[in-house]
């Protein structure tokens, strides 16, 4: 079985470096974007597993990305994340189709959890 592909988009790119590294390290397959605009531009050519993305970044935002890679991979499981939530911004990504919302910061060990538990919950493909 291949490795779960994973992207990860943020406009902190130290950030996208430690996520990457960290979620290597547990087997992932894991590429990366600055913006919502990259990220979508990887997905039209690679299917992911899961994508990670910041809600709030320049030139196509989180929510903005939810949309239109819903539109492109149904299947593909999202998770958004942000460091200005509120109830009102997990409705609205949760009715754009996000799987999952999650506040920063996150911890390594509560990020590489969240996504074995997220990845084991995808149906086999």
């Amino acid at each position: 079985m291949d490795s779960p592909k994973i992207l990860i988009v943020d406009d902190n790119e130290d950030l996208c470096i430690i996520f990457k590294e960290a979620l290597e390290e547990e087997g992932y397959k894991i590429s990366t974007a600055v913006d919502g605009k990259q990220a979508l531009a990887e997905a039209k050519k690679t299917h992911f597993d899961l994508i990670i993305t910041d809600k709030n970044m320049p030139k196509m935002g989180g929510i903005r990305l939810v949309r239109s890679i819903r539109e492109l991979d149904p299947d593909t499981k999202i998770v958004l994340i942000t460091g200005f939530g509120g109830k009102q911004s997990y409705v609205k990504a949760m009715e754009l189709g996000a799987d999952e919302y999650l506040s920063k910061p996150l911890r390594i060990g509560d990020l590489k959890k969240f996504v074995s538990n997220i990845i084991r919950s995808s149906p086999v493909v």
